[in-house]
């Protein structure tokens, strides 16, 4: 399935087109998706991108796994899971340990993750994070990981 990837469509089907990271990221951090199983609703519900400014489709499948650096609009189709069946996926976010990259990186990861390893190796809560430990689970402010 493809259809040209403009304002109208996002607005007229509340496509949520996005990034996972910024630009200047490359592929020094990547996220790794991947369903738990075979999911019966296939006709909508899956992952939608953007491919030489056309929309092209990704079908999840068991066993197979998208990994996407920056720069890789997408976003997940619109629909739902049929006759009460739940979709789950593993969802990873990984990258470089170059402290230098690190900002670039937690800006997204602040606002999508609980916890991040660090480059020096520590374990640390995301802004996302201390906020769920104060009982407040919202969308975090973007950069506070990254500040030291």
């Amino acid at each position: 399935t493809r259809g040209r990837v403009d304002d109208d469509e996002i607005t007229t089907q509340a496509i949520n087109w996005h990034r996972d990271y910024r630009d200047n990221v490359g592929t020094r951090a990547l996220t790794l998706l991947a369903p738990l199983e075979d999911y019966a609703e296939t006709d909508t519900f899956q992952l939608t991108y953007e491919s030489g400014g056309e929309a092209a489709r990704y079908v999840y499948a068991k066993g197979r796994a998208i990994v996407f650096g920056s720069g890789f609009n997408h976003s997940t189709e619109i629909g739902m899971a049929g006759d009460g069946e739940t979709h789950a996926y593993l969802c990873f976010a990984f990258g470089t340990d170059d402290d230098a990259a690190w900002p670039a990186i937690s800006a997204t990861l602040d606002s999508q993750s609980r916890i991040a390893r660090r480059p020096g190796g520590a374990l640390a809560l995301t802004a996302l994070g201390e906020a769920w430990s104060r009982g407040r689970p919202r969308r975090a402010r973007i950069g506070r990981i990254g500040d030291d």
